[in-house]
């Protein structure tokens, strides 16, 4: 059916539901309007320069688009997120820890290698290959304070006591060894 030169069908079609932003979306939106808000770049007027002039000036668009990645209607994605970091001169994890990760993970694999790597051991250097999930764990848990993290090993200490007790369990009784 046609409205006015319009085929109604087919705007409905195009039309799509918009989806809510997960919540490390949301804390990217957080983050990222802090420090936007933040910014001390200026012009030759000593003004800050506008949202229209931000998103010509580093790729990211209009003014309609920065602002609606500052204002979580739109969800940061690494092309945005690493714009941003250099219009602001931050790095991508200061907006946010998930496309940093996503970034590490993606470099690592076009060198062919794994995720990220650790000393396991100090005194010997041994190193240790962990996966892109492990990364992201790290990296998470990197972005919290002290506290949050002193609370985060207290609650992985119980799951791996829990743990254990429970593997135990599955295994039966102990037997004694009959020689």
């Amino acid at each position: 059916m046609l409205v006015d030169g319009i085929n109604n069908n087919a705007m409905l079609a195009n039309m799509k539901e918009k989806k809510p932003l997960e919540e490390w979306q949301v804390e990217d939106a957080r983050n990222l309007r802090r420090l936007f808000d933040a910014r001390t770049e200026t012009v030759a007027e000593g003004k800050l320069i506008s949202q229209m002039e931000f998103g010509a000036k580093y790729g990211i668009g209009s003014q309609g688009m920065v602002w609606q990645y500052l204002n979580g209607h739109r969800p940061l994605n690494i092309k945005a997120a690493v714009a941003f970091a250099k219009g602001l001169d931050v790095k991508v994890s200061d907006i946010s820890a998930t496309l940093a990760a996503q970034i590490d993970d993606a470099s690592k694999l076009e060198q062919g290698k794994p995720a990220l790597q650790l000393a396991s051991n100090a005194d010997e250097r041994q190193l240790q290959w962990v996966s892109g999930l492990e990364a992201t764990l790290l990296s998470a848990f990197r972005s919290c304070s002290h506290a949050q993290q002193q609370g985060l090993l207290a609650i992985v200490a119980n799951f791996s006591a829990a743990i254990g007790n429970q593997s135990k369990t599955d295994q039966g009784p102990a037997r004694e060894d009959s020689r």
